[in-house]
């Protein structure tokens, strides 16, 4: 399918997800963040695949430790996000 058709289906399959974890607005929110952030994936996966430094770097152990840390990130931001919303 195409690019926008997967990004909708990543952001919709999230969104049920969140959902499905329970019909609170804050599970929703969770749902509709995650699915973002895999649609950010993607579209950065397809434009680094193009720039074979950076796929080198990226594929080699360092890189796999900055991806986890920023993963690591956007995470914890979701909870402190989750934290105030909820107070």
């Amino acid at each position: 399918c195409s690019r926008s058709r997967q990004s909708l289906n990543l952001l919709i399959t999230m969104t049920l997800g969140g959902l499905w974890h329970g019909a609170a607005g804050h599970f929703l929110l969770w749902g509709i963040y995650h699915g973002g952030l895999l649609m950010i994936h993607k579209e950065f996966n397809r434009t680094v695949s193009k720039v074979s430094l950076v796929t080198k770097f990226l594929e080699s152990k360092p890189g796999h430790l900055v991806a986890q840390i920023i993963t690591f990130h956007f995470i914890c931001v979701k909870f402190a996000l989750t934290l105030l919303t909820n107070t």
